[in-house]
């Protein structure tokens, strides 16, 4: 039996994606390398990205703050990882933002929210999109820890090597 198989018989559901995503972020530079992550690990570092950013200040937050360049590749996190209700909330939030496709660039990004109107309708239903992504916590938590069961031999690898070409 893996250590993640023990893992999931022995703590809280909660407890678990914790120390999984503690041990992710360690190995990723805290999520500025995410080059030494794997294919199966990456989704889930771009998944709690999104997150934290989404609750430290709404979805404005997270296109506003260095979350927001993945925006792309965190929805399909999302969808490999299963999370498929929080993907219609996250579609929908990319697809009402000012400007198509969004800017990877974070500075081109501020400018574009920053220079819309205070009150707007783009703003509002971003409101209600965070309002409704707050109470997915626990549909998160479940699909991560179904996706690592999955596939738990793919996780906590050694680092890939950087090619040095």
């Amino acid at each position: 039996m893996s250590n993640i198989s023990t893992l999931l018989l022995t703590n809280s559901k909660k407890d678990i994606y914790n120390y999984i995503v503690e041990k992710l972020w360690d190995k990723s530079s805290d999520g500025f390398q995410l080059s030494l992550l794997n294919d199966f690990e990456r989704p889930l570092i771009l998944s709690q990205m999104l997150q934290d950013s989404i609750n430290g200040g709404g979805i404005n937050s997270f296109f506003y703050n260095n979350a927001g360049k993945f925006a792309y590749e965190s929805l399909k996190a999302l969808e490999v990882i299963g999370a498929l209700e929080v993907v219609a909330i996250i579609k929908e939030a990319i697809e009402i933002f000012p400007e198509q496709p969004i800017p990877e660039d974070i500075e081109i990004c501020r400018n574009i929210m920053e220079m819309m109107p205070d009150e707007n309708k783009i703003d509002n239903r971003w409101n209600e999109l965070s309002n409704e992504f707050y109470n997915m916590d626990d549909c998160i938590i479940e699909v991560t820890l179904s996706y690592v069961k999955q596939n738990e031999d793919k996780f906590f690898l050694k680092p890939k090597r950087e090619s040095k070409l």
